[in-house]
């Protein structure tokens, strides 16, 4: 008969009398048997090894990886393979980046709520809230006691961002958590015809933006709390600054241009950013002092004043917090640097802030004791008004004092309003060295720099204000030009 080898094709068997013994030399050549293969089709194929896939059946016998296979019929296979479906079915791939963005902003507001967290901060929070605007990627947030405060979060904040951009809010995605979907919510969205989307259910990867973000930052907040000991019940102030601090740096989803100036069109001013737990010297205000007193109570930085341009403080032996403006800071460096931040210009009752809850925090020193009942008198000779070491005094008809006194009622003693009357008075050339004097020391010290104006700010104004400074004889010892910033905008 004929049987498939290895070598040669085909051939014939011979009759062998005996097999080779043990110990004696196999033949030079044996003829093996070939096994009959396997014929089925390939939908049984598909079946007989588990639910592989087809495309791989037919490379298995096309690359001659196994023996004994035979494919019948390639074509009769039943696609899609329902038992391969209930099986193997996964989730569709969701892309993780888009081509399309807002052309405005508030256009669309990611919204999403973080919690509950293990640790209920000193404010009572144990969520919070952040939107995050489409077209800048600016972050907002607001720590809740419950969820159900979502609702009065983003009303507020949603009217202070259409009042501050002059836009309206489109769009507002967030995922179907109760507290978004509850009557008071859709009814709010509703009157302000804001387009509430919704990810599809148990998908939240449609809500990636904002749930990513708030990895972002809870990843940056257990980074600053660990680096300065601070206990986890300040997560909120930690996360309040993360996400300042967010705001004013770069992002690849932006094109060499940070948060806030593609939210307002303004570059962030980042001089006030400060070392998270730093160590503060805060001004004590005299108020709270006497004159024996230390001018100084040490604290810790923890974050920026929500509603004026200060440093909120916190002073860890009495969990004192304090905003002030009136900070040295020690970040570890070389030196100490002094920062003096002006507060908005209503304020006119000082630069500190501090909680009425009565603490030690602030104390004064004890009274010095008593002075002596008799003490020392002066002995020095006073001396004399009208000692000859003064060319002009108040004793005596001496003929200088009425020229001295004539003198003070003309016109070049008379103060300048404006730098038009500086420039047209008889002493022009002394009025405008003056003012090039200001104008150099200004250049010396570095004091401003010129940079477009801001959209949207108003420009606080600047005048001249010319002075004569008169010596004791009644002669002219200077004129003085000095540039003030006015008190109004």
């Amino acid at each position: 008969m004929d049987i498939k080898v290895t070598t040669i094709k085909s051939a014939k068997l011979t009759t062998v009398p005996t097999f080779p013994s043990e110990g004696e030399e196999a033949p030079a050549l044996a003829l093996t048997t070939c096994t009959k293969p396997s014929s089925a089709n390939l939908q049984t194929w598909h079946c007989q090894l588990g639910h592989l896939s087809p495309e791989v059946v037919s490379h298995m016998l096309s690359k001659n990886m196994v023996t004994g296979m035979e494919i019948t019929d390639r074509s009769t296979i039943a696609m899609p393979c329902k038992q391969c479906i209930k099986g193997k079915q996964s989730h569709t791939d969701i892309h993780k980046s888009t081509d399309s963005r807002s052309d405005t902003v508030l256009s669309c507001i990611f919204l999403d709520v973080c919690g509950r967290l293990p640790t209920k901060s000193h404010n009572g929070y144990e969520y919070f809230v952040t939107w995050v605007d489409n077209k800048s990627q600016k972050v907002f947030v607001a720590g809740m006691q419950e969820k159900s405060e979502v609702t009065h979060h983003f009303k507020a904040f949603i009217s202070q961002a259409e009042v501050k951009t002059g836009q309206c809010v489109g769009i507002l995605h967030s995922n179907r958590g109760g507290e978004y979907i509850a009557g008071e919510a859709q009814h709010y969205l509703e009157d302000r015809g804001i387009k509430h989307e919704m990810t599809t259910p148990n998908t939240p990867q449609h809500n990636g933006v904002a749930k990513r973000m708030n990895q972002t930052l809870l990843d940056k907040v257990q980074a600053m709390l660990i680096d300065t000991d601070l206990p986890q019940s300040y997560w909120y102030d930690a996360l309040h600054y993360t996400v300042h601090i967010h705001n004013v740096t770069p992002t690849q989803a932006l094109d060499n241009i940070t948060l806030e100036e593609a939210w307002s069109g303004n570059k962030p001013n980042v001089s006030n950013i400060r070392t998270f737990g730093a160590c503060a010297f805060m001004q004590i205000p005299d108020s709270h002092c006497d004159k024996l007193s230390a001018c100084s109570l040490i604290c810790i930085f923890i974050s920026l004043a929500h509603q004026c341009k200060a440093y909120c403080l916190v002073h860890r032996q009495t969990c004192q917090f304090i905003e002030s403006h009136d900070v040295i800071f020690d970040e570890g460096g070389a030196s100490l640097h002094y920062k003096h931040m002006i507060t908005k210009d209503n304020d006119m009752t000082g630069g500190v802030s501090i909680n009425e809850t009565p603490s030690n925090a602030l104390q004064q020193s004890p009274m010095p004791t008593a002075i002596a009942s008799h003490p020392k008198c002066n002995t020095c000779t006073p001396v004399k008004d009208d000692n000859t070491h003064y060319s002009v005094t108040s004793y005596g008809p001496h003929s200088c004092t009425m020229e001295h006194a004539s003198v003070a009622h003309t016109d070049i003693s008379k103060d300048l309003k404006t730098y038009m009357e500086a420039m047209a008075h008889s002493n022009t050339t002394k009025w405008e060295m003056a003012c090039d004097n200001e104008k150099c020391s200004f250049d010396m010290m570095g004091i401003y720099k010129v940079v477009p104006c801001p959209k949207g700010r108003k420009v606080v104004g600047s005048k001249w204000v010319f002075h004569i400074k008169w010596g004791p004889n009644g002669t002219i010892q200077k004129y003085k030009a000095c540039i003030v910033a006015q008190g109004f905008t």
